[in-house]
């Protein structure tokens, strides 16, 4: 982030500190963030193109491309031997050796020619990808700036009051004391991350109208209710949590090796390694129907993801997000994507979660409770949902499952934990 960028952004948080209009200056940090990504595609843009009119003029550095740099190598040093032979004393022997290296010659360069090809073909291709990303962002960014630019909505005039006197009106009856909701995010001093709370409802579990990649484990869709609220992590289990406050040290992983990133969610945990960190912060892991309620997020039953029905690579970390690869080319740092309407992060993508159910490969026909349902059929897998960033848009979407031994674990499956009842701090 530039030095301007980051003045801009403090300066935002310091007016929703001062209690300003908490939507303008969310608009406003998202208008920000956009304009990042934006500069970024604009920049990948005139590196590739750059890269292309190189390669097109042969200026084009072979040191960039492994491959080509290994061919051009070759048929530098095939070239220079054929110039060696012409030099010395015809013979026999010279000449055939003439005729053997200009024939590796000519393989050498038509191989170098299909690298150029191989490779302006993927310049091409990453071209188009950064265009459209341009395209998307410049569409985002002037949908942010109406609204920002959307006047108040009036305030309709008060009645005056008649001159003509009236007979006292009666008093109201007095309505019976609310209890007040809990606030939307807290932070548990256990463990030091966010949890938000999930109010109760119902909602249609499985898969949704409309969805032709469903399962069938995500059927048959049903009504479930939850007849609680709870806490849930708003975000993965980070390293900084898990390995610094829980004081356990799971498998490093190759791109975190020395637990640098410490806001990277933290892998490489079997279930029952999850299930103690939950029970250690006064929790458990959450069901199956719990982290599927919270997914949605409070949205329709009819969408495929959390967002709508298509899915935008933008929105979650997955095998077509490119942004931020050179720097995290696995799992990202959590609450980089925009949350969920209660406030979640990466419910969808970055790394698969743990849920504490066993997984029934029959999907949704058994007896199961349609209340706080908790699977409590004979099986040996756990449920994982949410899906990784090794997936694609087909085990991204909401109502997806996925399984595993409770006794593996890998670089692409962490977790986040439910704690039930109204106050964290009474935990």
């Amino acid at each position: 982030m530039s030095p301007v960028a980051a003045m801009t952004f403090l300066a935002i948080l310091t007016q929703i500190a001062a209690g300003q209009d908490p939507l303008k200056s969310a608009l406003e940090l998202n208008r920000l963030d956009t304009l990042i990504e934006l500069a970024e595609a604009r920049r990948d843009c005139s590196r590739i193109a750059g890269s292309l009119a190189k390669l097109d003029e042969g200026k084009f550095d072979a040191a960039s491309d492994k491959t080509l740099e290994r061919l051009r190598l070759q048929l530098n040093a095939a070239e220079g031997t054929l110039r060696d032979l012409r030099a010395q004393e015809p013979s026999d022997e010279t000449k055939k050796r003439i005729a053997l290296t200009e024939a590796r010659v000519a393989a050498l360069s038509e191989k170098v020619k299909l690298a150029q090809t191989s490779l302006r073909e993927y310049f091409k291709k990453e071209l188009v990808d950064s265009r459209g990303d341009e395209k998307r962002l410049m569409a985002k960014l002037k949908e942010i700036q109406s609204e920002l630019d959307r006047p108040p909505t009036p305030v309709p005039p008060q009645a005056q009051p008649s001159t003509v006197a009236q007979p006292p009106a009666p008093a109201p009856p007095t309505a019976p004391a609310k209890v007040p909701e809990p606030p939307a995010t807290l932070v548990n001093p256990k463990d030091s991350l966010q949890y938000a709370w999930i109010p109760p409802g119902s909602f249609k579990m499985g898969c949704v109208p409309n969805d032709h990649h469903c399962e069938k484990d995500e059927y048959p869709p049903h009504e479930v209710t939850i007849k609680s609220g709870f806490w849930i992590t708003n975000s993965e289990v980070t390293v900084n949590a898990y390995v610094f406050q829980f004081k356990r040290e799971p498998p490093k992983t190759e791109t975190n090796p020395k637990w640098k990133y410490t806001d990277l969610p933290v892998t490489k945990v079997k279930w029952q390694d999850a299930e103690d960190y939950c029970e250690w912060v006064g929790g458990r892991l959450p069901t199956e129907a719990e982290w599927e309620y919270a997914a949605r997020g409070g949205a329709r039953d009819d969408r495929i993801y959390p967002w709508g029905s298509e899915f935008d690579p933008d929105r979650c970390n997955s095998t077509k997000y490119h942004k931020r690869r050179k720097v995290f080319p696995e799992a990202t740092p959590v609450r980089i994507f925009n949350a969920n309407g209660w406030s979640l992060f990466d419910m969808i993508g970055n790394v698969r979660e743990w849920t504490w159910n066993v997984y029934t490969p029959d999907g949704y026909s058994g007896e199961e409770s349609s209340t706080d349902p908790r699977a409590s059929a004979p099986g040996k897998d756990r449920v994982v949902r949410g899906g990784s960033f090794g997936d694609g848009e087909k085990q991204l979407r909401t109502s997806a499952r996925g399984h595993l031994a409770p006794e593996k674990f890998d670089n692409q499956t962490g977790f986040r934990c439910v704690i039930t009842g109204n106050q964290i701090a009474a935990k």
